[in-house]
């Protein structure tokens, strides 16, 4: 009979290889992606509740943003020197960069930014 052909085994795809690398999950990784992802929705119901001008609006969308971050940021431990962890690490940064356009939101960009 013929010799079966030795087939090499397949690279580990890119979806697998991030996943072995990330962050492992946990309830606090959970709890700071559920405050981050409803952030707008809460924001959108107390602007609607209560004005556009609404300073109770803007420190909730503020405090909520912060909160996530806090809980986020020290518990992101991917695989050094991965591509899990260059993702995970500009994410962190990506979300402390937005806690500035906090100032572009009203009213805080009407009282401090906008001239009268």
């Amino acid at each position: 009979g013929e010799a079966a052909a030795v087939v090499p085994p397949a690279p580990p795809r890119t979806a697998d290889r991030l996943l072995a690398d990330c962050t492992k999950a946990s309830a606090q990784l959970a709890l700071a992606e559920c405050i981050h992802h409803s952030r707008p929705l809460l924001h959108l119901a107390m602007i609607w509740r209560r004005g556009q001008k609404s300073w109770a609006a803007w420190l909730v969308a503020f405090l909520l943003d912060r909160i996530s971050l806090g809980l986020l940021q020290p518990h992101v431990r991917p695989r050094p020197e991965t591509r899990a962890s260059a993702l995970e690490i500009a994410e962190v940064q990506r979300r402390k960069n937005l806690l500035w356009w906090a100032l572009a939101r009203s009213p805080m960009f009407d009282k401090i930014l906008l001239r009268p």
